[in-house]
């Protein structure tokens, strides 16, 4: 970025904002998916199998493959739910329909001339929880994303609709890639 011309401090501003947000959310994540393999020995011991016998991988492309660990890793962050902020967004003006109903843009002044506003939120752990979604929300259970024989299931659209743990949109966060 200095080599473009942005300014020293402005370029070391922007990679603080790049790296520091992602780390909190990882190790949580992590944490999280290992406290959860330490009590279920049994994928625990899959995984290890799956994984011994592509000789331990290291490579990124080869450890993408392992639906077993694509599973715990996609369930970890689900169930963990590290990112657990409030998304709040101001309503425009003239107000908006949101799931078929109306609601209004906030009105008039308060007494020291601040604007009021209507502000509407989400959390990635509301939709990430739900129970139509995902029965029994509080377990951690890999076999949501796949079958007993590791083999990725497909036929869950009310699963797949509800997992945006990283957002969408122009708000999706970095960590999606």
């Amino acid at each position: 970025m200095v080599s473009a011309g942005v300014p020293t401090q402005t370029a070391l501003s922007e990679a603080k904002e790049n790296i520091g947000p992602g780390t909190d959310t990882t190790s949580a994540s992590l944490a999280h998916i290992l406290y959860a393999l330490s009590r279920n020995a049994t994928y625990q011991n899959k995984l290890y199998q799956d994984l011994k016998s592509l000789g331990f991988p290291t490579d990124m492309s080869a450890l993408e493959n392992v639906s077993r660990l694509k599973a715990c890793v996609k369930e970890g962050i689900r169930w963990a739910g590290a990112a657990a902020a409030m998304l709040p967004r101001v309503v425009p003006q003239g107000g908006v329909e949101l799931c078929g109903k109306f609601i209004p843009e906030g009105v008039g002044f308060r007494v020291d001339f601040t604007i009021l506003v209507t502000v509407i939120t989400s959390s990635p752990i509301w939709y990430l929880r739900d129970k139509y979604a995902y029965p029994n929300p509080e377990l951690f259970d890999p076999y949501r994303w796949i079958d007993e024989n590791g083999t990725v299931t497909t036929n869950n659209a009310l699963r797949d609709r509800f997992y945006i743990p990283f957002s969408k949109g122009s708000n999706v966060c970095i960590g999606n890639q």
